[in-house]
């Protein structure tokens, strides 16, 4: 079986549907990351818990969603990455940061990905230096479990020459 390669395009896709996700759904950034599963031909599996919206979201929120995606991409928004001591980054960010697994007590300096005002998550992922090279960003489906209060959405990048 061949290996995959995840391109930080793909990562900052992530991030970038994170943001436009919590922007458009209301529910806060940190501890919301259930799953991330990238595949090849530049899909991406990623699951967020919707608490305390706990709801499904309508046809036009996701489509609102879709939009803010596009929108952070033609922007061509600045990825900011910075190294941070744990201790400091947890008094400055408490834990917004961080996905709904545990970053292990071993790890003592975080590097941080910040898109200005809409989003920051811990992450060790390559990401690209600006959004435009994500590219497009399709939406293959999303479905909602209410039961969990999670949201799992498939969708696909084409990122942009250079950022391949």
């Amino acid at each position: 079986m061949a290996s995959f390669t995840v391109s930080p395009a793909l990562t900052t896709s992530v991030e970038i549907m994170k943001g436009a996700l919590s922007a458009v759904l209301g529910f806060p950034l940190g501890r919301s990351t259930v799953g991330v599963k990238f595949s090849e031909g530049n899909k991406v599996r990623l699951t967020v818990s919707t608490k305390p919206r706990g709801q499904a979201p309508t046809p036009e929120e996701m489509t609102k969603v879709m939009e803010v995606v596009a929108g952070k991409v033609a922007e061509d928004a600045p990825v900011y990455v910075v190294m941070v001591q744990r201790p400091q980054a947890e008094d400055l960010y408490g834990d917004c940061m961080y996905d709904k697994f545990e970053v292990p007590e071993s790890v003592t300096e975080l590097r941080l990905v910040y898109l200005e005002s809409f989003s920051l998550h811990c992450s060790p992922h390559p990401v690209l230096p600006s959004c435009a090279g994500v590219g497009n960003v399709q939406l293959l489906k999303h479905k909602f479990r209410a039961t969990k209060m999670e949201l799992e959405l498939q969708f696909v990048v084409e990122p942009t020459g250079e950022a391949v």
